[in-house]
């Protein structure tokens, strides 16, 4: 999970090239009400809860570029992300079977930006991101199933950590999810046992200088329980990323 809008989790995936995808669950089948999950391919999930400078949502596309009494309009052929003289790649974020309502398949990817941006017509169209802020829920449907039970997460999990997030007091819903996970991480089995793997503490990684901004950190996140939880102040390093994935 992500709360940041770049592409260096992708970027870095891709470098090494490491499959992944940006959905929770890959479907082989759909049926009324159920789905059957896909899980025959091994790749990291990357959710990005806020999500990215690289997508941008067809919806308002669709609905401006249907024809009227036989005149297509202009933005059809001119608009820089999906019209038909846009020049660039674009591919839906999810892929394989989806429900019909699911909002995702209304969201694609802009594989390279960086052309979109450049483009002095840049202006006509605007990524899809959530603003971290109080009221976020009432545009954040089309994201929902990244957040949809989240308050079941971190039991069974083997390790759970964080890179470099401040926990703003500003996002509640942000709050409340990493709390919930940590909650269920910790306290439910905490000497789970899977194929010779145990649970681990919870790994919390951030750049504090100074003894005042390390216990401005350990206060931020005072709800994890002591013992079970472990600092790196030194930032993200290759020591830093050694000792998380220990």
């Amino acid at each position: 999970m992500t709360f940041n809008y770049d592409t260096l989790l992708e970027q870095a995936l891709d470098a090494v090239s490491k499959p992944y995808r940006l959905f929770p669950h890959r479907f082989s089948e759909i049926y009324d009400y159920a789905a059957t999950v896909d899980a025959s391919r091994e790749e990291v999930v990357i959710l990005k809860m806020h999500g990215s400078v690289d997508w941008f949502d067809k919806t308002a596309y669709n609905e401006l570029s249907k024809p009227v009494d036989g005149y297509t309009p202009r933005i059809a052929a001119n608009h820089p992300v999906f019209g038909t003289n846009a020049g660039i790649i674009v591919e839906p974020i999810v892929d394989g079977p989806r429900f019909s309502e699911d909002y995702l398949t209304k969201l694609y990817r802009v594989k390279d930006p960086t052309p979109l941006y450049d483009s002095v017509y840049w202006w006509q169209c605007a990524p899809f991101l959530l603003s971290p802020s109080h009221s976020k829920l009432l545009y954040a449907k089309p994201l929902s199933e990244f957040w949809q039970g989240l308050g079941r997460s971190g039991g069974l999990n083997l390790g759970f950590g964080i890179i470099g997030y401040s926990l703003p007091v500003y996002d509640d819903y942000a709050c409340q999810a990493i709390y919930k996970i940590a909650q269920n991480y910790q306290e439910y089995e905490p000497d789970f046992e899977l194929g010779g793997r145990v649970k681990r503490p919870v790994r919390i990684m951030d750049l504090r200088s100074t003894e005042s901004a390390k216990k401005d950190l350990q206060k931020t996140y005072q709800f994890m329980e002591r013992k079970r939880t472990e600092y790196w102040y030194s930032g993200l390093c290759q020591d830093g990323i050694e000792w998380f994935m220990a």
